[in-house]
């Protein structure tokens, strides 16, 4: 376990932080069966309102996924920071994911390594893995995003920060 300073208050992660997923928790219901989704079609979410996490920023546009189109295997989409906005420190303990920078750039965490992303860089990130995505200023970001299951509630979450 991580003990995280948060403001003046102070809590100890491994799902006991305020934010934290247990896997599994919140999994939304499937969707009826749909093969094909557009992203032109799609809301963009906050995924502070998505992910319950106040301090995270940037929007995602789900594509496919349990609750977009019925689909068990994976949960898809495509996620946009603007300048200076950050995706806080996590991790995923029952499941993968994987990001693909298909426009601009950013750094990424994995482990305790920054990484140099920009269109093109693929991140694969196992179970487990501590993960974070900030940009700068002057820079805006990109990426198709995808989880190993259905749905990215049924992976958990795990706040660092």
């Amino acid at each position: 376990m991580t003990r995280i300073k948060d403001g003046d208050q102070a809590y100890m992660t491994a799902f006991r932080g305020p934010y934290d997923q247990i896997p599994g928790e919140l999994s939304a219901t499937a969707a009826p069966l749909r093969k094909v989704t557009r992203l032109s079609e799609m809301a963009p979410v906050n995924l502070a309102d998505l992910q319950g996490n106040p301090r995270d920023k940037g929007r995602v546009w789900p594509l496919i996924a349990r609750y977009v189109n019925g689909a068990e295997e994976f949960d898809f989409g495509v996620y946009e920071l603007a300048e200076n906005e950050y995706h806080p420190l996590h991790y995923h303990p029952a499941g993968a994911e994987f990001y693909y920078v298909i426009e601009g750039s950013c750094l990424v965490t994995v482990d305790d390594e920054m990484v140099e992303a920009s269109a093109g860089t693929a991140v694969y990130l196992p179970a487990g893995t501590p993960h974070a995505v900030r940009t700068r200023a002057g820079e805006t970001m990109t990426m198709v995003y995808g989880f190993s299951s259905g749905d990215f509630r049924d992976v958990g979450t795990t706040w660092l920060e």
